[in-house]
Order: structure tokens, then C-alpha cells, then sequence
């Protein structure tokens, strides 16, 4: 899924939002595959190579990432403060309630396919939402 949201956010982002803001599709996925796959390539080539540093390292991965996660989200929006601060406030509201919506539709469909359609677990359907809504 991470693969595929790094190929296919980028592509929705032009296609849904191009008309309005101009978005450029090669430097989305440019940027996805920064943010994104090098990490997971290189998480994974670590682990291949050095599991036993992984393991130890992997103590302190979740928090790390809650860190480094809101310093990406918090420099995108310092980086566009302007947009915010200096347009309508229905421009804003939109981006705000498409965030909320795209997320919300993830956990939901992240829970609901796997459970009902699969017959999964709760608790591997609960594990599927929250990766699913987070991404």
C-alpha cells in the first residue's frame, strides 16, 4: 500500500485538484518518493543486512516517526502559510475537510472490507484500518 499511495496520491492530486491549484505531478512524485519509498528501501535493506541493530533501533521507531511526521506536516503548512492567511476561507475549509474526508474513508474502508468482506479478525482488521486511514 505504501508503494501504491506513493504512485497513485500524486496522480489523484492532479487529477482532482489541477484544475483549481496548479499541482505538478512529476514533483509529487518526486516528493512522495523521498518522503516515502527511500525510507522503506532503506529500512528494509537494513534489516536484511544489520537485523540485530534494527531490532534495537526499532524500540524507538514509533516515537521517532511521530516526531519526524509532524515536522513534515508542520513545514508544509509554514510553507504555505500565506494560502491561509491571505485567501478566503473557503479555500482553506476545502483542503481542511478533503484531509479529514480522505482519512476518515481510509479507516473506514480499512475496517469494513477486510471484516465483512474477508471475515477477518478484529483485530487484524483494526491493524489494516489504522494503516490504511494513516496513509
Amino acid at each position: 500500500s505504501t508503494i501504491l499511495a506513493s504512485a497513485v496520491t500524486p496522480l489523484l492530486t492532479k487529477l482532482i485538484v489541477g484544475s483549481a491549484v496548479p499541482v505538478s505531478g512529476m514533483s509529487l512524485c518526486v516528493a512522495c518518493a523521498k518522503v516515502v519509498l527511500a525510507p522503506v528501501a532503506l529500512g528494509v535493506l537494513m534489516n536484511e543486512t544489520t537485523p540485530k541493530v534494527c531490532r534495537w533501533v526499532s524500540r524507538f521507531t514509533p516515537f521517532a516517526s511521530v516526531v519526524l511526521v509532524s515536522l513534515i506536516c508542520g513545514g508544509v503548512v509554514a510553507n504555505n502559510a500565506s494560502m491561509w492567511t491571505g485567501s478566503s476561507m473557503s479555500l482553506p475549509v476545502l483542503i481542511l475537510l478533503s484531509v479529514i474526508m480522505t482519512h476518515l474513508i481510509g479507516f473506514a474502508a480499512g475496517y469494513l472490507v477486510p471484516k465483512r468482506l474477508f471475515d477477518f479478525s478484529e483485530k487484524t482488521s483494526r491493524t489494516i484500518s489504522i494503516e490504511t486511514g494513516m496513509q
